[in-house]
């Protein structure tokens, strides 16, 4: 597509205008590139044309029918009730609409119509309420077509977006251009992007559709690995000399003994280190299976080489405790452990950044304040990253210039991710997993309870109160929403909490805080000043709060396993058994599972919490994630820079062939010199250019 219709702003098209953009920017859609790439989250299957006599109460459908009568009157609530009598010739059946009074000049009796709509039976009788309706010669817009069913805002109904969608194709007509060579499209049996873009949005036939969605995600994966690669790239010569670290020392001084998993990935690590290549290898370990032994060990072989280590996390809090913990083992061995966080004074601040640039600080933990400019290290050897996920792709690679010499890098996440997307966002990372828990834990005990259980859980956190423990409680929202009025939000529970239970302290913490209220709130529930903190996901990646015995997730059912078990992983720190709770609230609220049945929409979501109740393993529960959801917990919001809500937040576990496909390519583009270089490869270069300017910058 021509770059000025790309660039050309919704609100300038005549039929959207600046109203109807303002809505659609709520959608992140401002222009008409935008508008092509806001995929549909589902579809609809309104194209066959079904009998009145085929239909049983609770099937969806399309028929063709005359309009026998028509009624309107006011219900006893007040409502406006009109009422079509309609027949196909072989049964009759009723139309119903409330609240619709125009709908009754509409409908003329006589008339043929094409309805589309949920059938209900009662005493015999065949109803459908508030239907889509057309004329069978009209343009096919809401029947006799695979519907695209879009995300909405308030303001936006359904019928004025499609509307819209039809007004930008018009536009951008047959101006859409290719992305990929001819050769891989071939090779891996793709359809045209122009093929793609129209069927994604106006599927031809579900085969189509299908071939649409295979070309777009491959497409995506391939740009988003492509992009990783360039982001990550390290020299493949040898950078600081660390080879045969002898770590006997740090063992001795453990007070510990480390699992079998940790000692293997300390072994990998060694023997990255030993073959004399940069080391670029990923942790991957549930939340407190001890990754940060095996990061305290790769720092302490730097320190011993006589350079330095940083070591980045995502949290003011998380990097004073990692300092705090790092300073209790290394001190008596000699080695300097060195705080530099954004909060901090000017002048400890220069201090630590003279210590830094002296090399006087052999290990540096901090937050996004590492990346500051004047900030210059003597001898960056190692650069390890707890929690990956929570930087920018911008942010690593800023650490990455930090040293002229490339670093080693060690990446630690305890969100388990399935194999292929791993490879993806981690590009060509060797992997190192931790499944075994160090000795002394209890297993969390997990229940899946209701609403009804409210009383008895005030019970439980006062009980863990009187014992000394403190409760986590999380809910999915801020503040409370009209549209999902059994949704929890963070502003009211905890002023209900506080008059339910008087005489507990009971904190409050969600995204929208001021960062230093943010550092405050965790900073008080960490040192047991506050006994009840009620939160949103922002404590998914928080401090060690061993104390911490009671986690309790309202409207669990609002949460991914992956998620869920992230949560969960807040509470058994220590010695003392800890308790999981998942409060479910209606499946109606789970917006992602809304064009579902409400039976099969709550079977779903018991699916899931079930799941988390029989098994503490993140790693089978991130497999089965991936399964029921698709990849949307691990891309979007969660992968800073990458993914966004396209393609690659639809991956489910049937998609691996595409995956696999597609890093093929990857791999195959990125191991020949100037592969993409030629003119073929223009508009992919430019997609990956545009994904790197556009990857987030700011810290999450």
């Amino acid at each position: 597509m021509e770059n000025s219709v790309l660039k050309k702003k919704l609100s300038s098209i005549p039929l959207i205008g600046e109203k109807k953009a303002k809505l659609l920017l709520k959608l992140g859609l401002e222009t008409v590139a935008d508008f092509l790439t806001f995929l549909p989250r589902a579809y609809e299957d309104r194209s066959a044309l079904l009998g009145l006599s085929a239909f049983v109460s609770g099937d969806s459908g399309c028929f063709t029918a005359h309009v026998l009568s028509r009624d309107r009157r006011m219900t006893a609530g007040g409502r406006m009730l009109v009422k079509i009598v309609v027949s196909d010739g072989s049964r009759r059946a009723s139309v119903v609409f409330f609240n619709m009074a125009w709908i009754y000049d509409k409908l003329i009796p006589g008339e043929e119509y094409i309805f589309f709509g949920k059938a209900e039976q009662n005493s015999g009788e065949l109803s459908f309420i508030n239907p889509d309706f057309e004329k069978p010669d009209s343009p096919a817009r809401l029947t006799r077509r695979i519907l695209p069913v879009y995300p909405l805002t308030a303001g936006l109904s359904r019928q004025a977006l499609l509307s819209l969608s039809e007004s930008v194709f018009a536009l951008a007509g047959s101006s859409l251009t290719e992305t990929l060579p001819g050769a891989i499209r071939a090779e891996y049996e793709l359809v045209s992007y122009d093929f793609a873009i129209k069927n994604i949005h106006f599927p031809q036939s579900f085969t189509a559709l299908t071939e649409a969605r295979r070309r777009l995600m491959f497409e995506e994966l391939l740009v988003t690995a492509l992009a990783v690669r360039q982001t990550t790239a390290v020299a493949a010569a040898s950078g600081f000399d660390v080879r045969s670290p002898q770590l006997g020392e740090f063992y001795a001084a453990l007070p510990f003994s480390l699992t079998g998993d940790q000692q293997k990935a300390i072994d990998d690590c060694v023997a990255d280190l030993d073959s004399g290549r940069v080391v670029s290898r990923l942790i991957q370990g549930d939340v407190g299976s001890g990754k940060t032994a095996v990061a305290a060990a790769m720092c302490f072989a730097a320190a011993k080489a006589g350079y330095q280590a940083a070591f980045m996390c995502p949290t003011e809090v998380l990097a004073g405790q990692q300092a705090e913990t790092l300073s209790r083992l290394f001190a008596p061995l000699g080695i300097t452990v060195t705080l530099l966080t954004g909060k901090m004074t000017a002048a400890a601040k220069r201090i630590a950044a003279k210590a830094i640039g002296a090399g006087l600080a052999q290990i540096v933990v901090g937050t996004h304040a590492l990346f500051s400019e004047n900030i210059e290290f003597c001898a960056l050897a190692l650069v390890v990253t707890d929690e990956q996920h929570r930087f920018g792709v911008r942010q690593r690679a800023a650490m990455l210039e930090k040293s002229e010499v490339p670093p080693h890098m060690l990446v630690m996440s305890a969100t388990p991710i399935p194999r292929t997307l791993a490879l993806l966002l981690y590009g060509d990372l060797s992997v190192s997993i931790i499944h075994e828990m160090p000795k002394g834990r209890v297993p969390i005990k997990t229940y899946l309870v209701d609403d009804g259980y409210h009383a008895r859980l005030l019970g439980f956190i006062r009980k863990t109160a009187a014992e000394g423990h403190q409760t986590y409680v999380i809910v999915p929202s801020v503040e409370d929403s009209e549209a999902l009025p059994g949704l929890k939000s963070a502003v009211s529970y905890h002023k209900q909490l506080q008059g339910e239970l008087p005489g507990l302290s009971v904190g409050l913490l969600h995204g929208k805080l001021k960062p230093r209220d943010k550092e405050r709130e965790m900073a008080d529930f960490a040192a047991g000043n506050t006994q009840v903190l009620v939160a949103t996901t922002v404590v998914e990646v928080g401090v060690d709060v061993p104390n911490a015995t009671l986690m309790i997730i309202e409207n669990a059912e609002r949460f991914g396993l992956s998620q869920l078990h992230q949560l969960r992983g807040r509470v058994g720190r220590g010695a003392v058994q800890s308790y999981c709770v998942l409060v479910k609230g209606s499946a109606d609220d789970a917006g992602e599972l809304s064009l579902l049945p409400l039976t099969d929409r709550q079977s779903l979501a018991d699916e899931r919490l079930r799941a988390v109740v029989q098994t503490t393993d993140g790693f089978q529960l991130a497999e089965r994630d991936l399964l029921l959801r698709g990849a949307g917990e691990f891309f979007g919001e969660r992968q800073s820079g990458f993914g966004g809500g396209g393609m690659l937040a639809k991956i489910g576990a049937t998609d691996a062939t595409i995956v696999d496909a597609a890093l093929s390519c990857a791999t195959a583009l990125s191991a020949a010199p100037n592969a993409l270089a030629g003119r073929e490869y223009s508009r992919l270069r430019e997609k990956i250019g545009l994904l790197l300017a556009t990857a987030e910058n700011t810290f999450n």
